[in-house]
């Protein structure tokens, strides 16, 4: 048989890294684990209360609508029964301020959808 060959760091082979930069970078890794976890939970929070705010919004936003159908409706009423080009522009106008508030009631739903699924891969991403 051949002899092994004598190397500086004798026939054991030493690790890669010191145990200490193992520690150390496993230190850094935990680390930048946690200050990732409070950004996603600080967005998480940041959208939760948005989509509170959001809600809350939407339903101010329907109430006001029911008033506006209700004043729009009695307005179409008066002008076939008027029969005035007054009467007829006032249920012009009240018909414009019904449609202007239903495409906001639109607009709001659709960004109460984005910001459930932003929160829900925020969640995905804390719990990973």
């Amino acid at each position: 048989q051949n002899p092994l060959f004598a190397r500086a760091c004798g026939f054991k082979s030493h690790l890669g890294h010191s145990v200490e930069e193992m520690v150390k970078r496993s230190g850094m890794e935990t680390e930048m684990l946690f200050k990732s976890s409070r950004l996603v939970e600080r967005r998480l929070r940041r959208a939760s209360a948005t989509l509170r705010d959001k809600n809350e919004e939407l339903r101010m936003a329907l109430d006001q609508y029911e008033a506006l159908d209700d004043d729009a409706n009695d307005k179409e009423v008066r002008a076939l029964v008027a029969e005035t080009p007054l009467a007829e522009h006032e249920h012009r106008e009240s018909k414009r301020h019904r449609e202007a508030m239903d495409q906001h009631i639109a607009a709001l739903r659709e960004e109460i959808v984005d910001l459930e699924s932003e929160q829900d891969r925020l969640l995905d991403q804390l719990h990973k």
